[in-house]
């Protein structure tokens, strides 16, 4: 890593600490408790919500294993898919680390590494499409909607228009990946741009390979990734509910995918302390609420939600290397 990009990191990283700082400074932590003692057992509502999420972006994973899924349950890949999804948040290389290390899970149940590298890049672009979809339709819905936020009305327009460029790129991506060439077998490089340069040629020819003669799966993948975004939304829309606010579904799909996009500008922050933090903040504002102490309240309840997940991750990822161990004891004897 070059000093330039530590430099710009850290910067970053202290001006998001000095944020929060400033909006903590300004919280009534009173109200907080207040808000987070009313909500109760509510709160296990909120995690069977994000369970059944996960699970529907699971199926979408699963399809796209093609012929190999076979070869494993639907809840062994449930499991490595949280493992996955926990390397991913502590990580600083974020999606990378954590679509890797699925790869290296799936070997001890016999799937092909190529056929496990396409299809974890194959579900990923099914998620950023279904994603950058869902929340081009909720901005379309709350644009032209009879009686728009006041607070949303004025950002609106910019949010949707990231939201078409987005859109018409991954689409022009897909359209370009069909006219790939297959790559060639050529000799081995000591440059490692070289090298990073030819395997991401060989994971974009295979998932064009992989759109174009398993339609069905792609779309299949698509769609499950689809409901994975929506009933995710529902988090979002519970909390405001129990908070009092009298928020619809498509309010809560756009604060859901309005948060993840602004978290994606700070996907190399661990656990991206403070990024989150800032996206509820941000989002919240747009939708017309800028009660501090309901951010707050919302935050903690966000990240509560997502520390339970990460605790479930890091007991599944203990379990799965002790089942491991004792497999290779057992034949090793």
């Amino acid at each position: 890593m070059s000093i330039t990009l530590r430099i710009v990191k850290g910067i970053f990283f202290v001006s998001v600490i000095i944020c929060v700082g400033l909006f903590v400074w300004h919280t009534d932590f009173e109200a907080v408790k207040a808000e987070v003692y009313t909500l109760g057992h509510r709160f296990f509502y909120i995690l069977f919500v994000s369970f059944i999420a996960y699970f529907f972006g699971t199926l979408g994973w699963y399809v796209c294993l093609g012929k190999e899924r076979h070869k494993i349950s639907i809840g062994r890949l449930f499991i490595i898919r949280q493992i996955g999804e926990t390397v991913a948040l502590y990580n600083p290389t974020n999606i990378v680390a954590g679509e890797l290390y699925k790869v290296q899970l799936l070997k001890p149940y016999g799937v092909d590494e190529k056929a496990a590298l396409t299809s974890v890049a194959s579900s990923r672009i099914t998620t950023i499409l279904s994603q950058v979809s869902m929340a081009f339709l909720a901005l379309m819905w709350l644009l032209f909607s009879p009686s728009p936020s006041t607070a949303f009305s004025g950002t609106a327009e910019a949010l949707l228009a990231i939201s078409v460029v987005a859109l018409v790129g991954i689409i022009f991506i897909l359209w370009l990946s069909k006219r790939m060439p297959e790559p060639r077998h050529s000799l081995q490089t000591k440059h490692w741009w070289k090298r990073l340069g030819r395997k991401i040629h060989e994971v974009l020819y295979a998932c064009s390979q992989f759109q174009k003669h398993q339609k069905t799966a792609f779309y299949w993948s698509l769609f499950f990734f689809a409901v994975h975004w929506l009933v995710g939304s529902l988090e979002c829309l519970l909390i405001l509910r129990f908070l009092g606010y009298d928020a619809g579904v498509v309010e809560g799909l756009a604060m859901d995918m309005g948060i993840i996009v602004l978290k994606s500008f700070g996907s190399f922050v661990p656990a991206q302390w403070g990024v989150e933090e800032l996206a509820n903040k941000v989002v919240l504002i747009v939708l017309g609420i800028s009660a501090t102490s309901v951010w707050v309240t919302v935050s903690i309840i966000r990240r509560s939600r997502q520390c339970c997940w990460m605790l479930a991750g890091f007991a599944c990822m203990a379990w799965l290397r002790y089942r491991h161990h004792r497999l290779l004891t057992s034949d090793a004897a």
